[in-house]
């Protein structure tokens, strides 16, 4: 490796190493009373050094929603190829796991990237880390999207549902249980009855996965149970 890749890989690392930072940082102070200062201490660099990686802290937020996204992105793809020969419900599911196991994996990243839900202050949707994330977004629910228009066509997802509208639905109430399962302890301070938390979750995509598939009876079983019914009736 060369001295000019060697140093853009050192600049990398320790670009990912601020993100990793301030993750931390934006998690105990929360993303609008976090600044460059506290995020500096956090990474051990000098404030004026950490303005050569990032212009502020927007931009240093939308950068860790970025990355979130893109190994998303990454891994979607991977389900959406493993799953090519599969049914469209098959590969709603798949898709929905690999989100989930994601989620659970970075924990951290995930809980900062979705921090927006609680935000006062809107980011600059004009800047070009915004339409970049924007872009991100809009490519990470278009794989549920194309699972479920799939799975009309192939007889394995109710035709009724508006695809776009049943993603965002689904998706917000996943988001929702998987951030108060992030903070189980301040959960059950808060829940008066007594909750199986390690299965909730799998409650949940349970009933979700119920919701969305089309009651199908297989041919060849009206077929087979035709088959008796006519036997019963010639041996009467």
């Amino acid at each position: 490796m060369d001295a000019t890749a060697r140093r853009q890989r050192e600049k990398l690392e320790r670009r990912y190493q601020i993100m990793d930072a301030a993750e931390r940082v934006f998690l105990q102070t929360g993303v609008e009373h976090a600044t460059m200062d506290h995020i500096a201490r956090a990474a051990q660099m000098s404030k004026g050094s950490l303005y050569l990686y990032f212009k502020d802290r927007d931009d240093l937020y939308l950068s860790i929603a970025q990355r979130a996204i893109h190994d998303l992105i990454e891994r979607e793809e991977a389900v959406q190829e493993r799953m090519a020969r599969a049914s469209g419900a098959e590969w709603f599911e798949a898709g929905l796991r690999c989100y989930v196991r994601y989620a659970l994996e970075y924990q951290n990243r995930f809980r900062v990237a979705m921090s927006w839900l609680f935000a006062e202050e809107p980011l600059d949707d004009q800047s070009p880390a915004y339409v970049d994330y924007q872009l991100g977004v809009s490519r990470a629910f278009q794989f549920g999207i194309e699972a479920l228009e799939l799975g009309k066509l192939d007889g394995s997802v109710r035709p009724e549902l508006e695809s776009a509208q049943t993603v965002f639905s689904l998706w917000g109430g996943l988001v929702g249980l998987l951030l108060m399962l992030s903070n189980v302890d301040e959960a059950r301070r808060r829940i008066p009855f007594e909750v199986d938390y390690e299965g909730a979750l799998e409650t949940h995509l349970g009933v979700v996965l119920q919701s969305i598939r089309a009651q199908v009876f297989p041919a060849v079983e009206q077929s087979g149970l035709r088959m008796v019914d006519r036997e019963r009736i010639s041996g009467g």
